[in-house]
């Protein structure tokens, strides 16, 4: 969370039952998303998110990484570990990548989805603990 001068965080957006704080479009897209359908999101966004849904509609974990990367190998390994399937998309390898990134709003890897969450964090429990918000 970003703060700008006193106690006041800006912008701050409430949808539903979530909110954003901060500049994130990718969390005010997942916000959207989760609240009001994909109707709200751009063409850009409705395509990267639907990977992040099963044919059923039910949401899934979606990691964003680089073959690389030793953060990634550690969060791919304990969610292995732990039973949790996933997809794991390739950043690096992607012909989009900067559209991607920047759609996404991959700063650094992994940056991992579930559904319109983004997980913060970089462990599996990080990625258990949204699991448990979304129930």
């Amino acid at each position: 969370m970003k703060r700008l001068g006193g106690n006041s965080v800006a912008p701050f957006i409430a949808a539903g039952y979530s909110k954003v704080a901060g500049s994130s479009t990718a969390q005010l897209a997942g916000v959207l998303g989760e609240n009001f359908g994909k109707s709200y999101l751009t063409s850009e966004e409705r395509r990267y998110f639907r990977e992040h849904f099963a044919d059923d509609g039910k949401p899934r974990i979606v990691m964003y990484g680089a073959s690389w990367c030793g953060y990634c190998a550690k969060l791919r390994k304990e969610l292995q570990d732990g039973k949790i399937d996933f997809l794991e998309i390739d950043v690096e390898k992607s012909e989009e990548r900067q559209q991607l990134t920047r759609t996404m709003y991959i700063s650094g890897y992994p940056t991992t989805w579930l559904g319109y969450r983004k997980v913060e964090g970089a462990s599996a429990s990080d990625v258990k603990q949204v699991m448990r918000e979304l129930k």
